[in-house]
């Protein structure tokens, strides 16, 4: 875990979540392609969240978290950065078909 992953850890338990796993759920997106989110976090009425930590947007990422967001649309897709000592989500929709 870098330090940006690790300051964004500290936020999630700040806000409250509880159930928190750090790179623990590979998504198969297509053959010979895999996404795997640095945080999932579930809400209490159980909704599944994957969080994305960047410190800079790579094309290459963000093509994978809007395919991963299509694929599994009942999970909720979360980029965080953090600009300027402020994180800032961006909720991933899917690749509209």
């Amino acid at each position: 875990m870098n330090k940006t992953e690790a300051a964004w850890l500290d936020e999630l338990i700040r806000i409250g979540y509880t159930r928190i796993r750090f790179s623990a759920i590979t998504f198969k997106l297509g053959h010979d392609c895999r996404y795997t989110p640095d945080f999932i976090c579930f809400t209490r009425s159980g909704q599944m969240i994957a969080w994305e930590v960047k410190g800079f947007r790579r094309d290459d990422a963000m093509v994978k978290l809007r395919v991963a967001a299509t694929v599994f649309p009942e999970v909720e897709f979360i980029l965080v950065e953090l600009k300027k000592s402020i994180w800032v989500r961006t909720y991933i929709s899917p690749i509209p078909l």
